[in-house]
């Protein structure tokens, strides 16, 4: 993808299983399985969906659809480092594809994530009356055409077009002296700026926002704790306040504690994966936003930030698995099924 050296010179096609082949596989592998595995704990249990999970799944989904077109050309790459590019063009192109539109979708797939939670903390009533399933599959397919109304014309116009010959120059995209190459690239990069940031701008406000909630509900709990529901026998229904109190307190008992423990589970989801964006698609997003405007190459940072950005999808379906214990539950009740 990065490729710079354009040189026609006899290349050496045996292939080289060297560390980075060896780890592309290996991330490719991993990544398609675990995020197919957690597919298929969610799909068969989609009665019991809430809303939030269509944006769950819409994540897995889209990292198993960005391993397979990138993993396996990824590798091939790894796999012959002397050559620029071993395969077709039509390759080149599908391995570009992912790299531009499926990872925006992923990103924007993120943002999703984090700005449903800062809507149902900042905003339940309206959260509660206008969310729903119909919303969720709406919010995810807009990020999907998003995603290929901006991304997909610079992929298409450098397969048409701009793209010099694979094989001498490497599978990458070229915006050097094309104006409007130039100008989509960053288009592309900005919205994975406002992307990033709009993920960990939010996480600030959903903190705040949940350690309110918190203090409210241990303060709930300590109250109906100490006022214990009073039958309402004929006298206490006499007593209008005593009735209140004990149908009150009832009301407190029964609203708080699983709903502490899904908003628990939720925040707990938010914040490893907010980690996991500022760990591994931080250092990618902002080198490659400011490459167009301070043209400045290091291939050594690029391979680091390139191994970090292909681990992404790896983390994320562990991550729901750690912090989701539904999902664990639903995992473990598949393989079980499946063993019998």
């Amino acid at each position: 993808m990065n490729a710079t050296d354009h040189t026609n010179t006899t290349v050496n096609l045996t292939p080289d299983w060297n560390w980075s082949a060896i780890n592309s596989l290996s991330c490719c592998i991993f990544s398609l399985l675990l995020n197919l595995l957690l597919l298929l704990s969610f799909l068969p249990r989609s009665h019991t969906w809430l809303a939030f999970d269509v944006y769950l799944t819409n994540l897995l989904l889209s990292n198993v659809v960005f391993c397979a077109l990138t993993g396996p050309f990824d590798f091939s790459s790894k796999l012959y480092p002397d050559a620029k590019w071993v395969l077709s063009r039509a390759s080149c192109t599908v391995y570009l594809y992912g790299i531009w539109v499926l990872s925006l979708v992923q990103m924007s797939t993120h943002l999703l994530i984090a700005g449903n939670r800062v809507w149902a903390l900042w905003r339940p009533l309206s959260f509660r009356r206008r969310h729903n399933f119909t919303t969720a599959f709406l919010c995810c397919g807009v990020t999907w055409a998003l995603a290929h109304v901006v991304a997909l014309p610079g992929v298409v116009m450098d397969a048409l077009f701009y793209r010099k010959p694979e094989a001498e120059y490497g599978c990458w995209t070229d915006v050097t002296g094309i104006p409007g190459q130039r100008a989509w690239l960053v288009l592309v990069q900005l919205l994975s700026v406002i992307c990033l940031f709009g993920v960990l701008g939010a996480f600030p406000l959903i903190w705040i926002k949940q350690s309110q909630r918190n203090k409210i509900g241990l303060c709930c709990r300590l109250v109906s704790g100490q006022i214990q529901p009073t039958p309402l026998s004929s006298h206490n229904v006499k007593n209008p306040s005593i009735a209140n109190i004990a149908s009150v307190s009832q009301a407190i008992s029964h609203s708080h504690r699983p709903a502490s423990s899904t908003e628990a589970q939720s925040f707990l989801l938010l914040t490893a994966l907010t980690l996991s964006v500022l760990v591994f698609w931080t250092p990618s997003v902002i080198y490659f936003f400011l490459q167009p405007f301070t043209n400045y190459t290091n291939p050594d940072i690029e391979f680091v930030i390139n191994l970090m950005f292909f681990y992404q999808p790896v983390v994320d379906p562990l991550l729901f698995a750690l912090t989701l214990r539904t999902l664990r539950h639903n995992i473990r009740h598949m393989l079980r099924c499946a063993k019998n």
